[in-house]
């Protein structure tokens, strides 16, 4: 029962992902940029 829910939040979440493709492409620059923001002060402060 437990795995059926998945599977149809899986489909219904690939649906809205079609449908907000936009704001998925925006979503993804804007992780990048943290990622790329958050190893940088890491690699900044190991260098101490």
């Amino acid at each position: 029962m437990q795995f059926q829910n998945l599977l149809i939040e899986v489909e219904f979440r690939k649906k809205r992902l079609s449908q907000n493709r936009l704001q998925i492409v925006a979503f993804k620059q804007i992780f990048i940029f943290w990622v790329y923001v958050g190893t940088g002060v890491a690699i900044k402060q190991r260098k101490r």
